[in-house]
């Protein structure tokens, strides 16, 4: 009995081994766009950002289709957290808008902090947190702001929570090919 419990417990740490590695990619576009098994259209519109929050100094990869979207929500995004020279795909999905993300540096770790401010419903502002740890992203929900004037005050209001500095995400939109050459460059870079 006790070589078939070794047996099994071999088994299962070769297959558990087996799927950790399976998740590791060096491109994160190529995971992204395999996950869809030929549900990608090649005329199809691709949107990624790149930002390093987990303060190892190589950039976490968001990407999402254009037309993934959940709503007034935002988009619907798929994360790569970076991992020595790979990057691990996150379990969960998140949703953000990235028209209105806000990063701030933090001047005691230099380490980017991500925000989103969305609105549930008029005239209500909804300031969430995007927070990485090694292997996960998590949202974290910050504040609601009540705004009394929704026409005057909504985008005065995130105007105020972005710092000229450093508060826009550059959002790159392109073809599936497009976004693999730039992630090669930006690898190369680095």
């Amino acid at each position: 009995m006790n070589a078939i419990r070794r047996v099994l417990l071999v088994a299962c740490l070769l297959l558990c081994m087996g799927i950790v590695s399976y998740a590791e990619t060096e491109t994160p576009v190529e995971a992204f766009v395999a996950q869809f098994k030929g549900d990608l259209g090649d005329d199809e519109t691709l949107m990624m950002f790149c930002l390093d929050l987990n303060g190892d100094g190589k950039e976490e990869v968001f990407l999402s289709r254009e037309k993934d979207r959940n709503g007034r929500a935002g988009n619907i995004w798929d994360v790569y957290i970076s991992c020595s020279n790979k990057f691990l795909p996150c379990d969960q999905l998140v949703t953000l808008d990235h028209r209105d993300l806000i990063r701030k540096k933090t001047a005691t770790t230099g380490q980017y902090r991500l925000f989103s401010v969305t609105s549930p419903q008029k005239p209500q502002l909804l300031l969430t947190e995007f927070l990485v740890s090694k292997t996960a992203i998590t949202q974290k929900k910050i504040a609601k702001i009540e705004l009394l004037s929704w026409a005057d005050s909504s985008d005065a209001t995130i105007d105020l929570l972005k710092d000229t500095d450093q508060g826009v995400v550059q959002i790159t939109k392109g073809k599936a090919r497009d976004l693999k050459k730039i992630m090669k460059k930006i690898r190369a870079e680095k």
